[in-house]
């Protein structure tokens, strides 16, 4: 026997703003690993059901700060990983269950302080390509060894590739 069925599919829209309350374009979402899943259980067709698990699927952000994503009605709410553009660190946020078409929900990044420096060598020579870190905040430095990091106003310990060397920084 064949059944067509027809999933109650709904699209869930995430507005991203600063801490200003100001669009955030170019944010991704992204589900986090290991994060919860929703399982879903559907009435396909008369005496017949199919349960689903539901994950995060995430996107960028367009100019309004807005990204969408397809889900199922009934998915219960999921966990991401939303990042800022421009080395801006990594937070958890909750994405709340689907309950209706379209499903909305808001999440506001942390405000953040920018973090610049040169990577040199002992000669004074500048290095590009180079890790650099600070929390959750990454930047890759340019040509010129230049590098920009976001990260929420704190003491850090910078580390570059790998290796922490111990340099402590603080916001002004």
């Amino acid at each position: 026997m064949t059944e067509d069925i027809t999933l109650p599919l709904a699209t869930v829209n995430v507005t991203v703003l600063d801490s200003n309350g100001d669009p955030v374009p170019g944010a991704t979402l992204a589900g986090k690993e290991g994060g919860p899943t929703s399982a879903v259980t559907f009435d396909a067709f008369p005496g017949g059901s199919v349960t689903g698990t539901v994950n995060l699927l995430g996107g960028t952000a367009n100019s309004d700060g807005i990204l969408s994503y397809a889900s199922f009605l009934g998915a219960g709410p999921v966990t991401g990983v939303l990042t800022g553009p421009s080395g801006s660190p990594q937070t958890t946020v909750a994405i709340p269950a689907v309950t209706t078409d379209p499903t909305n929900a808001t999440v506001t990044l942390p405000s953040t302080e920018s973090f610049s420096g040169v990577v040199m060598t002992s000669a004074g020579q500048p290095v590009s390509g180079v890790s650099v870190g600070l929390g959750s905040g990454q930047a890759i430095t340019a040509a010129d060894g230049s590098f920009t990091v976001n990260a929420p106003p704190g003491v850090y310990t910078l580390s570059m590739g790998h290796s922490p060397f111990g340099a402590r920084l603080s916001s002004r």
